[in-house]
């Protein structure tokens, strides 16, 4: 394993990681057909607005645009079953008949969607529709339209899942520079992991972006000893980016800006010169959340947008004293949130013929090392414990705490209704693409334990094969699970 112990040889690594994992979206991306179960319709809806310069002031219905699509490119795979078809199988796509046969069933889709079909994600935070409108604009100058311009939008998740890689791997270098394993490890599992997110159309893929781009300079900044004015700004800018690409990661504004006001007081060396870097990094990561906030609370009436989007939804607000019956308090409530939120956080909530696309021994494997190598990660020590690791890993465990803990207050706090997930019945927040803004401080505790762990059993030699088995695993488990789907006659193979 020698190759692996050169930097030179580290970036042809990384770089091959990079294609690889390009590859590997893009085919997904491609295999999937519109529109997944993922809202992504409403994620559709607002990229065209955003790329029109239109931004949504209220819980608008979707746009003429985005109902043009829908008749034309919906699959019915997602939510059936190919016996309960007239003759037991699938439809042709649309698009396979004439243009002139098709065009009364056009037009009453079109209508139907536009008329019937309120956007509850409107008021969603705006960074990703921003970029994906520029990135929409840049495929019609091109001449991308049509069917054709919905998977361009879907692709645009390559490039950040690319750049997430590049980062993570500029964090491993930061943090274990004399470490060859974690330096491919790292950025080998945020590559591969199986989390599906990055498949559709919408804004989750982003949010591990940008957490990780924060990470990056909030290494550098405190490398700095929390001197440098441009490191305050990069990642004050990059942490209220993160707020701005969805809600859901509000939780991370508390724990990074308590952290750096800890090491500051703990330092007790707070001049002149880091009073005013830290004003700066403190102004950079909340001025943008203010504006932001300021906007929605006069445009939707609160400051998250989220409440008129709760009431499309079906949810009810449970006071405080109604939120302690909830049975995540019992032991069979706790396993079954840690569980579920564990397992779609690594291999995501996509369903085909109205079934999750997973694999239960594989969910076991995600649990069980989860919670081991988590646990070795913070329990032994490492040979890479310098004080400036062992910061980053208390900031990283932190994240993951708040992000867990965040959706535990969700499950307990509304009224589902109706609401088919979550639901009455099953009261739980265990998506876990809406926590996937941690996957690289997960994947650096990960990793760490699963080193450690080998280091303590004197088994140090084999690390690499492991890594590369467990890649291999997670790579052909995720292409056998997803056979049917590259069946499908909607897929972009069968334009």
């Amino acid at each position: 394993m020698n190759i692996l112990t050169g930097n030179k040889n580290d970036k042809w690594v990384i770089a091959l990681i990079c294609i690889l994992t390009a590859a590997r979206v893009f085919f997904y991306s491609a295999s999937f057909p519109f529109f997944t179960n993922l809202d992504e319709q409403a994620h559709l809806d607002l990229v065209i607005k955003y790329s029109s310069g239109h931004y949504p002031k209220s819980f608008e219905k979707l746009s003429t645009e985005t109902a043009y699509f829908i008749p034309r490119y919906e699959s019915p795979e997602y939510f059936n079953v190919a016996a309960d078809q007239p003759g037991g199988k699938f439809q042709t796509p649309p698009w396979t008949k004439p243009e002139s046969s098709m065009q009364r069933y056009y037009q009453e889709g079109t209508v139907f969607w536009s008329s019937n079909y309120v956007n509850h994600e409107s008021s969603q935070a705006p960074l990703y529709y921003f970029l994906a409108g520029i990135w929409t604009n840049i495929g019609e100058m091109f001449g991308i339209t049509g069917g054709h311009l919905l998977y361009w939008i879907r692709f645009l998740n390559i490039l950040f899942i690319v750049s997430l890689v590049v980062i993570a791997s500029k964090i491993s270098k930061e943090l274990f520079p004399d470490d060859a394993f974690l330096s491919i490890a790292v950025p080998a599992l945020v590559a591969f992991i199986p989390q599906d997110s990055y498949y559709p159309i919408e804004n989750d893929g982003l949010s591990p972006l940008c957490l990780g781009l924060t990470f990056l300079f909030l290494i550098k900044y405190i490398n700095s000893q929390l001197r440098s004015k441009p490191l305050a700004i990069a990642t004050g800018i990059s942490l209220a980016s993160t707020m701005l690409v969805k809600t859901t990661n509000l939780p991370m504004m508390p724990v990074v800006l308590v952290s750096i006001l800890g090491i500051a007081i703990k330092s007790r060396k707070v001049n002149r010169e880091i009073f005013f870097s830290l004003s700066i990094f403190f102004g950079c990561a909340i001025i943008p959340m203010i504006a932001w906030c300021t906007r929605n609370y006069q445009t939707f009436g609160d400051i998250t947008g989220s409440i008129e989007k709760i009431k499309i939804l079906g949810w009810t607000t449970k006071a405080i004293s109604d939120w302690y019956p909830h049975p995540i308090f019992s032991i069979s409530g706790m396993k079954e949130f840690s569980s579920g939120l564990i397992a779609t956080f690594w291999r995501g909530e996509l369903i085909w013929n109205k079934a999750i696309i997973s694999n239960h021994v594989l969910d076991l494997f995600f649990i069980i090392s989860t919670i081991i190598f988590l646990s070795t990660a913070v329990i032994l020590k490492n040979g890479n414990g310098s004080s400036k690791n062992k910061i980053i890993n208390r900031i990283a465990i932190a994240c993951i705490l708040a992000m867990i803990a965040y959706m535990g207050i969700l499950s307990i706090s509304f009224d589902f209704g109706n609401c088919e997930n979550p639901s009455r019945a099953h009261p739980y927040f265990v998506s876990g693409r809406l926590i996937t803004g941690i996957l690289t401080p997960f994947s650096i505790l990960y990793l760490q334990g699963l080193n450690n762990l080998l280091s303590v059993m004197n088994i140090s030699k084999v690390k690499f094969y492991i890594l590369f088995s467990l890649i291999a695993l997670f790579t052909i488990n995720e292409y056998l699970i997803h056979i049917p789907v590259y069946e499908s006659k909607f897929n972009l193979f069968h334009f």
